[in-house]
């Protein structure tokens, strides 16, 4: 009976999903955005436009969202380290900009700078403002 709860226990913690909710994004720029995030200028994400138009990604006016990644405390510091330029870039775009090319992918979009506002930050850039950022107009 002990093996048995033993297994168990050790089966439920090696099945917990961990994610670090260390950065924020703000927005008060007065439209309705969304964010991409990626360890390089390159934008290397496949999605679709139609997934940073969901309810779940988009942020509206005067509202902020906390973009996780998988992994434990060190989810943030590892993926930027795997960058080239061991930075965070944050593309930010208009919804309605995004509507326009739903069928396109967000690299093409990135590509052709159709993004309101882009970002770099280092680890330590971010360690300064509290891995909060503030899109304004």
């Amino acid at each position: 009976m002990k093996k048995i709860l033993f297994f168990s226990v050790i089966a439920f913690l090696g099945s917990c999903d961990y994610y670090n909710y260390k950065l924020s994004v703000i927005n008060k720029s007065g439209k309705e955005i969304s964010v991409l995030e990626s360890n390089d200028i390159e934008a290397p994400s496949a999605n679709y436009v139609a997934y940073y138009l969901a309810d779940w990604v988009a942020i509206k006016p005067d509202s902020s969202r906390t973009i996780t990644k998988p992994g434990k405390e060190d989810a943030w510091h590892n993926y930027i380290q795997e960058g080239h330029d061991k930075k965070l870039y944050l593309y930010i775009f208009e919804t309605n900009t995004l509507k326009e090319y739903k069928n396109n992918s967000i690299q093409e979009l990135v590509r052709i700078k159709k993004y309101f506002k882009s970002y770099a930050y280092s680890e330590s850039d971010l360690d300064k403002i509290n891995w909060t950022v503030t899109v304004t107009k």
